[in-house]
């Protein structure tokens, strides 16, 4: 008995940065399912639901005043987080599909994969590893927005890299968690 009421104390606590690529990857494969038909529209407007949320929350901390990211770097999330409620209405209303969202969210994730390795020295990964979101993990996606490109600009093969790099160009600026 004692034994496994101990068991659950020795698992390995997560990083901030593991918390919120699993936040990212069950929003995203909700989405992507609920875009391919399965589970039909209530599946399609609840996995809306929960990536609004995500991205309300990231809004609201890109916008306040204690936010210690760049300006610029603030203004693109801001912007991707608005553009993410503009064109989930349109998906709700059938005027547009959920793969640019999810395209979106992998571009976030694959930052979060990997731009703390790529980042080099200096990059804002926090003292259990994980990376502040604002520090790179959504920059990448951002970056399109940014520069009034298209919103999966930075969904390429080099999005790690890319995110990585913007992660390396915040260092040193203070970020708040999204965990």
């Amino acid at each position: 008995m004692a034994r496994t009421a101990y068991a659950a104390a020795a698992a390995p606590a997560r990083s901030a940065r593991s918390i919120e690529y699993a936040v990212f990857a069950r929003i995203t494969r909700a989405l992507a399912l609920a875009g391919e038909g399965a589970g039909g529209f209530p599946a399609l407007a609840a996995a809306l639901h929960d990536n609004l949320r995500l991205w309300g929350a990231i809004a609201a901390d890109v916008a306040e005043p204690g936010n210690g990211l760049p300006a610029g770097l603030r203004a693109g999330l801001f912007r991707l987080a608005a553009f993410t409620r503009q064109h989930s209405s349109a998906v709700l209303a059938g005027r547009a599909g959920a793969e640019v969202l999810v395209e979106i969210n992998t571009a976030v994730m694959r930052g979060l994969r990997g731009s703390a390795a790529d980042a080099g020295p200096g990059a804002d990964t926090g003292a259990d590893g994980g990376l502040n979101i604002g520090a790179g993990a959504a920059a990448g996606a951002a970056r399109g927005v940014t520069r009034g490109a298209g919103p999966a600009d930075g969904a390429g093969p080099d999005a790690g890299k890319e995110l990585g790099r913007h992660a390396g160009a915040a260092a040193g600026q203070p970020a708040r968690r999204m965990t």
